[in-house]
C-alpha cells in the first residue's frame, strides 16, 4: 500500500476543486430537467417583504437600511452574530438570503428566477438566458438552522465564484472589470 502526505495548502486546493466540481457536475445533472421560469407577482412580492423584513432589523438594531450593495453583508453578519433572529424562523433566516442574492444581481449582472425541477420550486439568480443558477436564499439558513454560525463573507464569495466561473469572458475587452473574489 502506498502511503502519501499532501500539505495542508494542497489539501485545502483539492478540496475546493473536488466541491466546485461535484455542485457543477450536480447542478448540470439536474438542469437537464430544470424547468426556469420568470418572477411571478406573488414571487416579486414575496421577495420584497423579505427585503423589507431584514430592511426593518438592521434600521431598528444598527440605525441603517440595506442598499443592496456589498456593504450589507456586514449588517448580515452582525444580525448571525447578534443572534438576532431564532434558528426556528426559518423565513426570515431566508430573507438573509434574499439580500445576498440581490447583491449577486447588482454585481454579476444576474437576474432572479423561479427554477423548478424534481425536487421542488425555488427561487433562484440566474445568469441571462442559461440555466446556470445558485440559490443564495437558503445559504445561510440552512447552515443557521444546523446550528453553524456562518462567515457570511465568506459564504458570499463561495456561491460568487462558483457562479463567476460560469461567466463569458470578453476577450477583446482592454480589461475585464469582473474580478473572481479572493
Amino acid at each position: 500500500m502506498l502511503s502519501m502526505s499532501i500539505c495542508p495548502f494542497h489539501l485545502k486546493k483539492l478540496q475546493c476543486f473536488a466541491t466546485t466540481f461535484l455542485l457543477l457536475a450536480s447542478t448540470n445533472l439536474s438542469a437537464a430537467g430544470a424547468k426556469i421560469q420568470e418572477l411571478t407577482w406573488i414571487d416579486e412580492k414575496h421577495l420584497e417583504r423579505q427585503r423589507k423584513s431584514v430592511d426593518l432589523l438592521t434600521r431598528e438594531y444598527f440605525a441603517r437600511p440595506i442598499r443592496g450593495e456589498k456593504s450589507d453583508l456586514g449588517l448580515l453578519q452582525r444580525l448571525v452574530d447578534d443572534e438576532l433572529i431564532k434558528r426556528t424562523h426559518k423565513q426570515q433566516l431566508q430573507a438573509l438570503g434574499v439580500i445576498i442574492g440581490d447583491i449577486y444581481v447588482k454585481e454579476l449582472n444576474l437576474e432572479w428566477r423561479v427554477y423548478e425541477d424534481e425536487a421542488g420550486r425555488s427561487r433562484a439568480v440566474c445568469r441571462r438566458r442559461t440555466n446556470d443558477c445558485i440559490f443564495p436564499v437558503t445559504m445561510l439558513s440552512r447552515r443557521i438552522e444546523a446550528g453553524v454560525k456562518p462567515d457570511v463573507q465568506r459564504v458570499y464569495e463561495k456561491g460568487y465564484n462558483l457562479i463567476f466561473e460560469t461567466l463569458p469572458r470578453t476577450p477583446y475587452s482592454v480589461s475585464d472589470t469582473r474580478k473572481k473574489q479572493q
